[in-house]
This record gives C-alpha cells, sequence and structure tokens, in this order.
C-alpha cells in the first residue's frame, strides 16, 4: 500500500489557517526544532512531490521527525511568503526571484496532521514573485 492520501481526507482534517501557517514560518526561519516538532502531530503525513527526482517522493512519509526534515529541506534559508494554494493559506519559499517549493498542511486538533510540499521545478515555473 502506498502512502497517498484518502479520497475523504478533507473530512477528518482541515486546512491550516493563517496563523497556523505563520509560526511555521516563524519556526522554520528561527531554526528552532523544538518549536517545529510541537507543532506537527506525531502520526503527520507528508506528501512530496519533487516531480520524481527521488524515488521516496512517490509515498507519503509518516511522523514529526521526517515531517520537520522535509519542511527544513523545502524552506530552510529561503525567503519566505504566505500566498493563497487552491484557496488555502500556504507558504512560498524563493531563491531570489525563483519559487523553489510551496508548502500547505491540514491540522486536526491544534497541530498539522497533513503536509503537501512542492519541490518539482516544472510545478513551480509559473510562481511569481508577488
Amino acid at each position: 500500500m502506498t502512502g497517498r492520501r484518502p479520497a475523504r481526507w478533507w473530512r477528518a482534517t482541515r486546512a491550516a489557517g493563517i496563523p497556523m501557517i505563520d509560526a511555521l514560518a516563524g519556526a522554520v526561519t528561527a531554526t528552532d526544532a523544538g518549536a517545529l516538532l510541537a507543532m506537527l502531530r506525531p502520526d503527520v503525513v507528508t506528501l512530496v512531490d519533487d516531480g520524481g527526482r527521488e524515488a521516496r517522493s512517490r509515498d507519503a512519509l509518516r511522523g514529526a521527525d521526517a515531517a520537520a526534515r522535509e519542511l527544513r529541506i523545502a524552506l530552510a534559508g529561503r525567503e519566505l511568503r504566505r500566498v493563497s494554494i487552491n484557496g488555502d493559506p500556504g507558504l512560498v519559499a524563493l531563491a531570489g526571484e525563483r519559487a523553489v517549493a510551496t508548502v500547505c498542511a491540514s491540522e486536526r486538533g491544534g497541530r498539522i496532521a497533513e503536509l503537501w510540499i512542492v519541490r518539482d521545478p516544472a510545478k513551480l515555473a509559473n510562481w511569481a514573485r508577488h
């Protein structure tokens, strides 16, 4: 079984709100591992789309440590901007004028339950600096 999101995922979780997304950006920017881990549910599911460059990107990653690692890979050391992604709050990570990652999340019980991280250059090509 792959770790793909079940068809009815939205019924169990809701999109992370602006305060949660802002806190996520703050924890990554401050390189505060403790604050970052505290925001994540222990059973958080992370889906990474890197365009198939890494075999593991096809399956969901499980657990707070894996999620924190992927967030650091995608966001650390980048300019972060809060943006709307499919109508929900998210983050775009910029390297100069180029988007290198987007992140959106869902939450359950006040903590991040699911993360979607896009690092596929082809999918990010149309993101422009706002």
